[in-house]
């Protein structure tokens, strides 16, 4: 009896959970760029130790959305890093949300990142760079796809020692 009890309380708290991933993804679009960074800064609370939660954003088109305001330069510096952070943490669930991201061109969108003179975005961009190359379902050869990657991140290195740190780790899997 028990169980038959528990199955519609299941169905409630899974459609409330995509019901509100849902709206966190929705906001990625409003025309007022505050309300967009408010939502990314929302999902990011949301999405901190909740692998359900990352995993819905990802089914849900968080990604691409967030990839694309990462690469845009008219997007303030506040968004684009918040972005980076948001993408980092969902690259800390499962192996499953890696592989996603990685197929949503991550890894690309990030190096380009690396190319802005803010220092904080950068550091964003290579600690989730971190995380999705220290798991086993990256492929690693995705780092030497563009010659000019390895001497980039090199010149890096002395910038701060968060770089130094993500770097190394990079450097080091």
């Amino acid at each position: 009896m028990a169980c038959l009890l528990e199955a519609p309380l299941r169905i409630s708290v899974l459609s409330e959970v995509t019901a509100t991933s849902r709206h966190y993804v929705d906001r990625l679009f409003d025309p007022d760029p505050q309300k967009v960074l408010q939502g990314v800064i929302d999902m990011k609370n949301a999405v901190i130790g909740n692998n359900k939660q990352k995993a819905n954003l990802i089914v849900l088109g968080a990604v691409p959305r967030l990839l694309y305001l990462l690469g845009q330069s008219s997007s303030s510096p506040e968004l684009r890093t918040e972005c980076a952070v948001v993408l980092g943490s969902l690259a800390m669930g499962t192996e499953n949300n890696i592989k996603s991201l990685v197929d949503c061109h991550i890894i690309p969108a990030l190096l380009q990142g690396l190319l802005c003179p803010d220092l904080i975005f950068i550091e964003a961009c290579l600690r989730c760079l971190r995380t999705v190359f220290i798991s086993p379902v990256t492929p690693v050869q995705l780092l030497y796809t563009d010659p000019t990657v390895i001497p980039h991140l090199m010149s890096l290195l002395s910038r701060s020692q968060k770089t130094q740190e993500y770097i190394t780790q990079i450097f080091s899997h």
